[in-house]
């Protein structure tokens, strides 16, 4: 406990985190610096800025403290500028349990809490105790929503999806990054044919770019090793990671929009990748026009069918009636314009893209913010426009029906305005009048 009555972090946490120090480090001297110092001089400079953060972080440690009260998750923290921050509960959008490496060899756990309209993670707590972590996270997602109808939870038994390994590993064979590398390989040799007298360091720096190629698939297997998803009564449940693992909680109420892709090579196999939205998660890149959560990092068609299903029910990707873009969009988007579609249902809005990597997205009417109509150059040319419909607190999603004849869109526009609309309130009961007024 801090002096102010709050919770303090657990003890290691000052160790774990000055060890970033010194990889931030031995990240910013890079190969070139240690060639330039050497490697004594280089050693010594890492391990002063090594201590330096290590000692920078226990000072944090100290000053470090939160607690729950008042329907609201209190932490203060900082060293030279003070900061105490109040996040209201029910403005949480996500809650989740990660866990480092070197935390999972020690037991840690990092809590990471994502808010509406939040541009990163607010007030994350690192570290605590496993348990405690996954305790503070169920007394959080408790005061968020209101307590469950059932007393079983069967799906937390149960994976809606789960990703097998050997088809993980097959997905990053398949993207560009991998077709690359015969490239980078050669490019590595032909240099130590005409430069054979090549320096430990220039080597390294060499085999280092050769890396960076690996580097995104090789990520991407990492973050997704051993995959679920799992409905729960609390909401989406995912976990996945081999150095790095999440615990992810993700309540159902939040889900904005959802959407399905398929890479050009993966459609041979029929595989395809599911995301998610909510106002906490639409920033990063994914879907064109669209941004979020893996709800399936690769998989059947119909596991991805049932994911999507399983965040926005009601919704079947394949049941979806498809309205084609004009034929004259070929002139504006000649690969895809086959694929562009849109489609009103009931409770989403779906729009279809992409030729490389074909896209579906499918947006909750009760999200949508503004609608807008635009016409570029060449759609002016030839009388079409393109209709965007904006997510409240969701900046990085953008839903567009593009290749619409301009009449179409401006009724596309209209309905869209008429289904997003918030209800009428209801009409207040007459006052009555008093005694004697006519």
């Amino acid at each position: 406990m801090t002096p102010t009555g709050m919770r303090r972090l657990h003890p290691l946490s000052p160790l774990l985190r000055g060890l970033r120090s010194f990889w931030f480090v031995i990240a910013a001297i890079s190969w070139q610096g240690f060639a330039q110092l050497g490697l004594t001089r280089g050693a010594i400079i890492v391990a002063a800025f090594g201590l330096l953060g290590l000692a920078w972080s226990w000072l944090g440690w100290l000053t470090t403290g939160y607690q729950i009260t008042q329907g609201e998750l209190r932490v203060n923290d900082g060293i030279l500028t003070r900061s105490r921050r109040a996040i209201p509960i029910e403005r949480l959008q996500a809650v989740d349990v990660v866990q480092p490496l070197l935390a999972r060899l020690t037991g840690l756990a990092e809590l990471r809490l994502e808010t509406a309209g939040g541009g990163k993670t607010e007030a994350p707590l690192s570290y605590l105790t496993l348990a405690a972590a996954h305790d503070l996270r169920r007394q959080l997602l408790a005061h968020a929503a209101p307590p469950p109808t059932e007393t079983t939870d069967t799906p937390q038994t149960t994976p809606l999806v789960s990703v097998p390994t050997p088809r993980l590993i097959a997905a990053q064979l398949l993207t560009p990054h991998i077709l690359l590398l015969p490239i980078a390989v050669a490019f590595t040799v032909w240099l130590f044919i005409i430069n054979p007298d090549l320096t430990l360091f220039g080597i390294a720096g060499t085999v280092t770019a050769v890396a960076g190629i690996l580097f995104q698939p090789v990520k991407e297997a990492m973050v997704n090793y051993r995959f679920t998803a799992r409905v729960a009564h609390d909401g989406l449940r995912v976990g996945h990671g081999l150095l790095e693992r999440r615990a992810q909680t993700l309540p159902l109420k939040r889900v904005i929009a959802a959407g399905v892709r398929a890479p050009l090579l993966w459609r041979g196999f029929g595989w395809a990748r599911a995301s998610v939205a909510s106002a906490a998660y639409g920033l990063d890149s994914g879907i064109e026009g669209f941004a979020g959560r893996t709800l399936l990092p690769v998989g059947t068609r119909l596991q991805a069918r049932q994911v999507v299903a399983a965040v926005l029910p009601g919704v079947d990707l394949d049941a979806i009636t498809w309205n084609p873009a004009h034929p004259r969009s070929r002139w504006v988007a000649p690969l895809s314009w086959r694929r562009l579609a849109v489609s009103m249902e009931d409770s989403v809005f779906a729009v279809r893209s992409g030729w490389a990597t074909r896209a579906e997205l499918v947006v909750d009417y009760r999200r949508i913010q503004s609608v807008r109509v635009t016409q570029g150059r060449w759609e002016r040319l030839f009388g079409l426009a393109t209709v965007h419909a904006d997510i409240a607190g969701a900046p990085g999603i953008a839903s567009r029906a593009r290749g619409r004849e301009l009449s179409e869109a401006l009724r596309l526009a209209r309905d869209l305005i008429r289904r997003s609309a918030p209800p009428a309130p209801a009409p207040l009961p007459p006052a009555d009048r008093p005694a004697g007024e006519g």
